[in-house]
């Protein structure tokens, strides 16, 4: 006799974690030991290789993982042709029916490192909340001592501890990052990984929410991720995911006639806040029209601004968040750019885009 549907989730515990890397030499190998310390077994571990021209197969294959039955080396799967993350994520699942074999598969990348108690918060999650299909890790920026680091550290705490709480409380987290996104594997196999934008993560959670599912944001299931450490790498990375973003709505229609999701709807206001009601659009409109506090609303802006900083200051110990605030202010206006320019890109030009990787450093 079948389970009703509101206990299929919380009944299921075979956790499996999927890791596509291309040219990963650098981080793999702490990847990889992270997920022990973790504790994954390494049975549970599947590296996808999208034919790496370094060594990060080799490197991979010899870090040794504790499995049930002694020492194992991570499942290795190298694909026979490069062609992107979502290609490979696909080619793994196939090779070694991960959808068959396992009720929950975490996707993540090859630079990232898992807290260790990463495994513990978001199997406690799916056990308190068997509804929830899709569960979405904690991001944190490992510190450098960069600008580009110290504003990502800002953004997400902004954005993952106010924002995407928010978000997971109405049901409306509209990106689970690939690399800290855990699918029950019957809503996964539902889904398409698609190769055709260069926000495979962002898609798929937009397709759980298309099958009437639910999505819950864990901040206690942290992952600790390398960000660009140079200006050219970083407007290389916010260049790929700001394309990627609006090619998914593109793709998704969110601005078209039709019955909306809540997430559709967020999405509406999200993009239009993008393009309109940022700190460059507020200021060119005082200057037209209330010239007198345009100095007054920029102090004021800057103010709120630092007392954010404070906040991800404290929240993640780093004070060198604020040792770069000055230069990290400006990092918004940036971001903006690169936004208005991506969405002219994708929705009025339609040009197709590489995937822009960034370069890894130890």
């Amino acid at each position: 006799m079948a389970l009703p549907d509101v206990m299929g989730y919380m009944m299921k515990g075979r956790i499996c974690v999927v890791v596509p890397v291309f040219n990963e030499s650098i981080l793999i190998q702490k990847t990889l030991q992270s997920l022990q310390i973790a504790g994954f077994e390494a049975q549970d571990v599947y590296v996808v290789d999208d034919k790496s021209t370094d060594n990060t197969v080799e490197y991979a294959k010899t870090t040794p993982m504790v499995g049930t039955a002694g020492i194992y080396l991570p499942n290795i799967h190298t694909v026979d042709q490069n062609g992107g993350k979502a290609a490979a994520q696909r080619a793994i699942m196939a090779r070694f029916d991960l959808l068959g074999r396992y009720d929950w598969i975490i996707f993540m990348d090859g630079d990232t490192i898992v807290d260790p108690e990463f495994r513990t918060s978001l199997f406690s999650a799916a056990t308190k909340n068997p509804t929830v299909a899709l569960f979405t890790g904690h991001v944190v920026s490992i510190k450098e001592n960069t600008a580009y680091t110290a504003y990502r550290a800002y953004a997400y705490a902004w954005g993952q501890e106010i924002l995407k709480k928010g978000q997971s409380n109405f049901n409306c987290v509209y990106v689970s990052p690939g690399c800290a996104s855990m699918f029950a594997t019957d809503v996964l196999g539902q889904l398409t990984i698609d190769s055709d934008t260069l926000a495979e993560d962002m898609d798929l959670t937009l397709q759980v929410h298309k099958l009437g599912k639910k999505t819950m944001f864990v901040s206690e299931a942290k992952v600790y991720t390398q960000d660009p450490n140079s200006f050219k790498d970083y407007v290389k990375q916010v260049t790929r995911w700001t394309r990627g973003y609006w090619q998914i709505i593109k793709k998704h229609g969110i601005f078209s006639i039709g019955k909306k999701k809540p997430v559709d709807l967020y999405l509406m206001f999200a993009t239009l806040e993008g393009i309109l009601f940022n700190s460059i659009s507020v200021y060119v409109l005082i200057l037209v029209f209330f010239p007198p506090i345009l100095w007054i609303s920029i102090v004021f802006n800057f103010a709120l601004y630092f007392l954010i900083n404070c906040w991800a200051a404290y929240y993640y110990r780093r004070i060198d968040i604020l040792k770069w605030v000055p230069v990290t202010y400006f990092m918004q206006f940036v971001n903006w750019f690169l936004f208005v320019r991506s969405g002219f890109e994708v929705v009025f030009l339609q040009n197709r885009f590489d995937w822009n990787k960034v370069r890894r450093y130890t």
